[in-house]
């Protein structure tokens, strides 16, 4: 058991490395959105300036996206140990029924 849940601290320390490395990514693209749009204005043709500002807001969707999905899987993998935790307790609850009353 003490194996198990030394397992689980890596993985929680895992998942918060993880998330602090997507917080300072995401301070880091947020600067860089706010310089190059603030450049984008001294590009000509007026069409490319449209087509680098399209490039730069759809990869900007697209991190934040992944980000996203990050947080979801995060979230969708502490669920389900709250369940594995509970389907241990109702195991060791039935279990100790079973022989406290044979």
């Amino acid at each position: 058991m003490k194996k198990c849940v030394k397992c689980y601290n890596e993985i929680e320390n895992t998942l918060l490395d993880i998330l602090e490395a997507e917080k300072d990514m995401a301070k880091c693209l947020s600067e860089l959105f706010c310089n190059l749009s603030k450049e984008i204005k001294n590009v000509y043709p007026i069409e490319l300036r449209i087509t680098l500002a399209k490039k730069l807001i759809d990869s900007y969707a697209c991190k934040e996206k992944a980000m996203a999905d990050l947080i979801n899987a995060i979230n969708c993998y502490k669920k389900q140990r709250k369940e594995i935790y509970k389907l241990r307790l109702i195991l060791t609850l039935f279990l100790l029924y079973k022989i406290f009353n044979c």
